[in-house]
């Protein structure tokens, strides 16, 4: 929600905006354990993604 929200506000104010967001938990798999086992890996990935895009917006 809090992502839809900033989406929203740049939008109205025709900022351009991009969001990247990480699965930590699933609906089988949720809550503070699953979240503290997958939270490092989910930044891992998260950090990736952005240098991988920054690389792409160098072309």
């Amino acid at each position: 929600m809090e992502t839809a929200s900033v989406a929203h506000v740049c939008h109205v104010n025709r900022v351009p905006f991009i969001a990247v967001r990480t699965i930590t938990d699933t609906a089988t798999h949720n809550g503070m354990e699953n979240y503290d086992k997958n939270c490092e890996t989910a930044s891992r990935i998260s950090a990736e993604v952005v240098i991988g895009m920054l690389a792409e917006l160098e072309r």
